[in-house]
């Protein structure tokens, strides 16, 4: 995730876009997009450290998925995580029907979201 603004340019963009605004206005969202701009910075180096931190963990687990090209730490990880004692399936039928279950629903999840978001109901 990538921030490709800055509070400068952003604030050309408003004096661009609206002159006819006070410059009290101008200074109550310049104070709200710095500190929207510097949480979204502390939340990214905390996904990093906990990026770090899932990589540390992996290293102590001989078999993991990360062989599979595009599947790093992190993503095999959270399928661990979400398969749980690999066990419990009779056989890798089984686990292949579970995981096609979920890409399946995260799939509808993302679709229901994304037309929703197009508030298409109106």
């Amino acid at each position: 995730m990538k921030i490709h603004c800055s509070i400068e340019y952003l604030k050309w963009r408003m004096m661009e876009e609206a002159p006819s605004f006070s410059p009290s206005f101008f200074n109550r969202i310049n104070i709200s997009l710095s500190i929207t701009i510097s949480t979204i910075q502390h939340i990214k180096s905390q996904v990093k450290r906990l990026d770090k931190e899932i990589a540390k963990l992996m290293k102590g687990i001989t078999q993991t998925l990360t062989s599979v090209k595009g599947i790093g730490d992190v993503y095999a990880a959270g399928l661990i995580a979400e398969i749980g004692d690999i066990k419990r399936f009779k056989d890798h039928h089984g686990l292949a029907k579970y995981i096609f279950m979920l890409i399946f629903l995260l799939a509808n999840l993302f679709l229901f979201h994304s037309l929703t978001s197009l508030n298409l109901h109106k």
